[in-house]
């Protein structure tokens, strides 16, 4: 299987650690090309000259996923449960919550808190998930969830604060889906998937947020999702399946 891999310099290392595995080659230009197997690693090059047998991520799924107040009015569309956004207001009073927090992004992801912000025509906000308890790292392929992850803050005490967890802030920690009684239950994993198929995806690292009640939220959808040496091997093995069926 001649696999090709096109990943963003955000998704680098993640990207490189797949290719690295699978044996495979990063798609760096639009010269022709051929290859059994394309994976959009995150990125949004059209590759117009790339001739493939299956592809694991389209394009528009993909500019879909990066654009993030667009993937969250898909999610919103498809029923599930996302963090409350809107335009940004003219007032800065208009934006803060009982407790004085609330985030600004743009589209492209970029979180900012507090005044740190001018408003342009690509920005929105989107408000703390209340009682926020556990944030989690979903893997799901397909229909099925790979694994999922906690994140713990690096310093203690980080849980108890309003934003949210970043690659540099915490770690990831495995949660056993097969234990009786484990956190990301069932109807955290189907929301998951299904936030990965409303948006076009194949596969997606979902970020979930549980609030005290048990109720959860998808913060967004990442289509590069980051792998180590706990999950790549899963993914692997998803990969290789999914090209092998007819």
């Amino acid at each position: 299987m001649k696999t090709m891999i096109a990943y963003t310099k955000r998704g680098c290392l993640t990207g490189k650690k797949l290719r690295v595995v699978l044996n495979a080659m990063r798609k760096r230009t639009d010269r022709r090309a051929k290859c059994d197997l394309f994976i959009r690693w995150g990125s949004t090059e059209p590759f117009n000259n790339l001739r493939y047998k299956k592809e694991l991520n389209s394009l528009e799924a993909v500019q879909n996923t990066v654009n993030k107040l667009k993937m969250l009015e898909i999610l919103r569309d498809a029923g599930i449960k996302t963090l409350e956004f809107n335009n940004v207001p003219d007032t800065m009073a208009e934006l803060f919550d009982n407790s004085g927090n609330f985030y600004i992004r743009n589209r492209n992801g970029i979180v900012r808190y507090g005044n740190d912000f001018s408003p342009t025509t690509d920005l929105y906000y989107s408000r703390p998930i209340k009682y926020k308890r556990r944030e989690y790292r979903v893997h799901v392929f397909e229909n099925k969830v790979l694994g999922a992850y906690e994140k713990v803050p690096l310093v203690p005490g980080a849980e108890n604060r309003p934003k949210l967890f970043k690659a540099d802030t915490c770690k990831f920690v495995r949660c056993n889906l097969e234990l009786e009684g484990c956190r990301v239950n069932a109807q955290a994993r189907e929301m998951c998937v299904k936030a990965v198929q409303s948006l076009g995806l194949t596969f997606g690292g979902v970020d979930l947020i549980r609030d005290k009640s048990g109720n959860f939220t998808v913060c967004e959808v990442n289509s590069a999702p980051g792998l180590n040496g706990m999950n790549v091997g899963r993914w692997v093995e998803a990969i290789q399946e999914y090209y092998n069926r007819e």
